[in-house]
């Protein structure tokens, strides 16, 4: 009987069902067979020219990108499926900054060079927020002096009400391609006449509208510094090549 199993006869009790020692059972329906340890796995087959599979973390990672930033929550929700998938693009650098996965990191810039960029605008447009929260825009004037924005109003304005309650502003340029956005708070300096640097700075900008400075007309009573917290620039003419940001503490 040993010499029959080594020969890889029927066992007893089995015929019929063709069990056979030494043979391999039968493999699943769709189950891949094991590979052997030691010996290379199986690449899926890809067509020609196609670039190589990303890592698995980075599929992960640009597929729950992709679900939250193309196609909001649909995406997300157990079930729901969005209609397309996102392509894996290998890391590169781009002129706007590192591009990872399709996401660009945007350079970094120094607060002195966000100031230039608002030293030399004639005009701003200045966000506030009334009492009920809803948006307050208006154009204003204002002068750079030692890196910091001054602007100036009437203690009577809404504007002035608004920074009243709260001091938390969006600012920036009349341009749409020279675009420089700051977000931050406008600390009250007091009276004009108080900073008589910041008039002479308002006098020199403005040589041909003196009647409607603090330093001529009493009606403007009030002068606020701005105090930033982030800033976002770019030239419309060179939008990837040009996008700059600034963060307070950075």
């Amino acid at each position: 009987m040993h010499r029959a199993l080594r020969a890889g006869s029927a066992l007893p009790g089995a015929a019929g069902r063709g069990a056979v020692h030494g043979a391999q059972a039968p493999r699943p329906p769709g189950r891949a067979a094991a590979v052997p340890r030691g010996e290379p796995r199986p690449q899926p087959h890809r067509q020609p020219g196609a670039p190589p599979p990303a890592p698995r973390a980075a599929r992960g990672l640009v597929r729950w990108v992709a679900r939250a930033g193309r196609w909001g929550t649909a995406g997300l929700i157990p079930g729901r499926r969005p209609a397309a998938t996102a392509r894996i693009r290998p890391f590169r650098r781009s002129p706007g900054g590192v591009r990872i996965c399709g996401v660009t990191t945007t350079p970094v810039t120094s607060w002195a060079d966000v100031a230039s960029r608002l030293a030399s605008s004639r005009n701003y447009w200045l966000a506030t927020v009334d009492e009920d929260g809803a948006p307050h825009t208006v154009p204003v004037w204002g002068a750079v002096v030692d890196d910091a924005l001054h602007l100036y109003t009437s203690r009577t304005s809404a504007k002035a009400h608004h920074l009243a309650r709260n001091p938390r502003v969006a600012l920036h340029l009349e341009s749409a391609e020279d675009v420089v956005i700051v977000d931050g708070r406008l600390e009250d300096l007091g009276h004009p006449s108080e900073h008589p640097e910041v008039l002479r700075a308002l006098e020199a900008k403005y040589p041909d509208d003196t009647d409607y400075l603090p330093s001529h007309d009493p009606f403007y009573d009030a002068l606020f510094r701005l105090q930033p917290t982030s800033a976002k620039l770019w030239l419309l003419a060179d939008f990837d090549g040009s996008q700059r940001r600034w963060r307070a503490g950075d």
